[in-house]
């Protein structure tokens, strides 16, 4: 399959990274504002992730990496793609602002048989498809969907595990993670005055989608389930700690049980932490969540919290390629 990326914000770079190991996703194409230049460099250099493995130059105007060379277009101009024309069956949305339903459409427009939305929906999308949760399945003809952000995957597996073994009343879940694109290293004017306030001072709290996206793939659960964001002055690695109340009595040991036998059911999308982690350690994984048990814990009978780690951007780019994999022909 096709694939061009609209967007190359973290998210987008996370999935441009991934492509390259995704034999059956050829990438055609990138769309940002960014000059060539500066795309380059970005792609090649990474923060957190460090060189891109085998190299990535820029010739006449296209990216060149191990797994071949990628068209630059621009993202302001009187000419819109058109993705029929490249051969682009499926475009990932991976705006640093947030992907949404009007853009999505534009899209569409542009002849992209998909479009798969990457991060938290800014609006409600037509389709979620969680790996490993809810055994939705897109239909022919269903052309906007999301894998789900990091943090959404994280919760909706979890609290599906727990639902499962003992029966979910609610849960709430807080995700405290890296800064975002749209915060700031002093203090600035800001729509959101906590995230105007300057980054690497503070804990951020922030609204979070990973509830609302969870409750769309997993509909029994819809009004249970909420969640909150805490952005912290960390780089990488993030902390899923998810408090719920069960329908029957547990202790640490029985729910500990019962995600190491929910883990083997899902490989690659619900991990255990053998080690005592911290959440620098979850860099680069592509589970959706990475279980701690050693930081479960119970109050009374039906009380429980546990804590689990992803790497959002990385995990919700893995589910994005995997929602690829699925829509390609022949799949």
């Amino acid at each position: 399959m096709k694939v061009a990326i609209d967007g190359f914000g973290p998210q987008g770079r996370s999935v441009f990274r991934l492509l390259q190991e995704r034999p059956g996703l050829q990438l055609v194409a990138i769309r940002d504002e960014a000059d060539p230049e500066t795309l380059a460099l970005l792609a090649r250099r990474d923060s957190v992730r460090g060189l891109l493995p085998g190299g990535c130059e820029l010739e006449d105007g296209r990216l060149v990496t191990a797994a071949g060379a990628v068209r630059l277009l621009p993202a302001r101009g009187p000419q819109s793609p058109d993705w029929g024309a490249l051969g682009v069956e499926a475009v990932v949305q991976a705006a640093p602002a947030g992907p949404c339903r009007a853009a999505a459409a534009s899209q569409l427009a542009q002849g992209a048989r998909y479009v798969v939305l990457v991060g938290p929906a800014r609006r409600e999308p037509a389709v979620v498809i969680l790996r490993g949760v809810g055994g939705r399945v897109p239909l022919p003809h269903e052309r906007v969907l999301t894998a789900g952000s990091g943090p959404a995957n994280g919760l909706a597996v979890l609290a599906l595990a727990l639902d499962g073994a003992f029966g979910l009343e609610h849960a709430q879940m807080t995700v405290t993670g890296p800064s975002g694109a749209d915060q700031c290293v002093v203090d600035v004017a800001h729509g959101d005055p906590r995230r105007g306030r300057a980054a690497g001072f503070s804990l951020v709290p922030t609204a979070s989608g990973a509830a609302r996206e969870a409750m769309m793939a997993l509909p029994h659960l819809a009004g249970r389930l909420a969640a909150i964001a805490l952005r912290a002055p960390v780089v990488a690695g993030t902390a899923l700690d998810l408090t719920a109340t069960l329908r029957t009595d547990v202790d640490a040991g029985a729910v500990n049980r019962a995600l190491r036998e929910a883990a083997a059911g899902l490989p690659g999308v619900l991990g255990i932490a053998e080690d005592p982690l911290v959440s620098a350690d979850a860099t680069g994984a592509t589970w959706s969540a990475l279980f701690d048990p050693g930081c479960t814990r119970t109050a009374g009978d039906r009380s429980v919290g546990v804590l689990a780690w992803c790497d959002a951007d990385w995990a919700g780019a893995a589910r994005a390629c995997d929602l690829l994999e699925r829509l390609a022909p022949g799949a």
